[in-house]
């Protein structure tokens, strides 16, 4: 027994090591093959159908956070629809649909496609954050998304989308909420000097 308990202890820190070898490098697809697998889906064949909508979500992928790209569900689809803005159906826990309605289609070829990418990162922060899979109030749930939408770099986005969009009563606690977790402007910018689309050249020119 006094020889065995050596090896167990080496064993255990060996498997200690490991373990956290693999949270530290999480086994994610690289950008290139998540989006190879993305525009693969047939389900996707109307966005890359207009130009617009193409380079807007593969911009957004772009952008999008490797942290969190790797917590989005296996089966992610965007489905054409009609309603307002966007919505999140998620049926199974590695399979999820957001339903894309004409006036997100209509923000992306308008003047200010950065709402449109605030909603979509919205609409995965819910995903990510496994609201379908808990009993949470939907005030709450905007909250904790408006909250990971900041975190993406899209929050001052997401505040013109609210503004425009979600009614006054609650409008203006969730503005006040989500200033909390948004860095302070920059200084000396020009107007339009803070969009992520002036930061590409190969963006289209009907941004």
């Amino acid at each position: 027994m006094q020889r065995l308990w050596p090896r167990l202890a080496q064993a255990y820190h060996w498997w200690k090591k490991i373990g956290s070898l693999r949270l530290r490098h999480p086994r994610t697809p690289s950008l290139a093959k998540f989006k190879a697998a993305f525009w693969a889906k047939t389900e996707h064949q109307w966005l890359q159908e207009d130009k617009a909508l193409y380079r807007g979500f593969n911009y957004f992928w772009d952008i999008f956070p490797l942290a969190l790209r790797a917590q989005l569900p296996r089966d992610l689809c965007f489905i054409r629809c009609s309603g307002r803005l966007a919505c999140t159906v998620a049926a199974q826990k590695k399979r999820a649909v957001i339903l894309v309605f004409p006036e997100l289609e209509r923000l992306l070829h308008s003047a200010s496609p950065e709402q449109a990418l605030a909603v979509i990162g919205h609409e995965l922060a819910h995903l990510i954050l496994g609201h379908h899979l808990m009993k949470i109030s939907t005030w709450e749930a905007q909250l904790a998304a408006d909250r990971l939408v900041a975190t993406m770099g899209l929050g001052r986005e997401l505040q013109e989308v609210i503004a425009d969009y979600a009614p006054a009563w609650q409008a203006r606690p969730r503005l006040a909420e989500l200033e909390k977790w948004l860095p302070p402007p920059r200084p000396n910018l020009r107007p339009g000097d803070d969009s992520p689309f002036q930061k590409s050249a190969d963006l289209p020119n009907e941004f």
